[in-house]
């Protein structure tokens, strides 16, 4: 996904000779099942590899990611995720995101999606214990988007997202340019400028 966010099976030319080799019919079973130009999910995905309920280096080395965890996919809005997410009423449980200062630290967009484009969709989607933990000087923090510019529809977030020094974070998307309709966030949302800081969205 995070090497075609257009959901055509055209990857970026950067990575287009991995693509390739990973996915070598891509242009022709790219696509939802019920058409769409993108992604769906056909099952449950779970981070939490042993379930344990605890994501650490020995037990969830695939998704450790050197402690910080989950890498969003389309992490700027230069390049945002512009292609259909679909659910299909199944969920991503344990997504866990630790993003912090210092080099290795990006300073925003930290969310399953980093930035959703325009015309991009997410839809029927479920996230299940999420576990986000950032600390200054990040900014656009969510749970599905940390900025929508598209369409987010019949999905939900539960866990926790803490985003220290954040001035937009919410829920469902740290800000919402786009539309969040038929969905709902049970996550607890905590951050430091309270007047940018929502269960749904920072800032819509």
């Amino acid at each position: 996904m995070r090497h075609d966010l257009n959901g055509r099976g055209a990857p970026a030319v950067a990575n287009a000779a991995a693509y390739a080799l990973a996915f070598p019919a891509a242009d022709a079973d790219m696509g939802c099942a019920n058409i769409c130009a993108g992604y769906e999910l056909t099952d449950n995905l779970d981070f939490d590899e042993n379930g344990d309920d605890q994501m650490t280096a020995a037990g969830d080395p695939t998704y450790w990611n050197g402690g910080m965890g989950w890498e969003p996919i389309a992490a700027s809005s230069a390049s945002p995720f512009r292609a259909t997410l679909r659910g299909n009423r199944h969920s991503i449980a344990n997504l866990y995101l630790r993003r912090g200062a210092g080099a290795s630290a990006s300073a925003s967009y930290h969310s399953l999606l980093g930035a959703l484009g325009s015309s991009g969709r997410v839809e029927s989607l479920a996230l299940t214990d999420v576990d986000i933990l950032t600390t200054s000087p990040t900014r656009f923090v969510g749970g599905v988007a940390g900025l929508n510019n598209g369409v987010i529809t019949q999905s939900y977030v539960s866990g926790a997202i803490s985003a220290g020094g954040s001035s937009l974070a919410g829920g469902i998307a740290g800000q919402s340019n786009g539309s969040v309709t038929a969905s709902f966030n049970r996550a607890t949302v905590v951050g430091s400028t309270p007047s940018q800081v929502g269960g749904i969205a920072g800032r819509n």
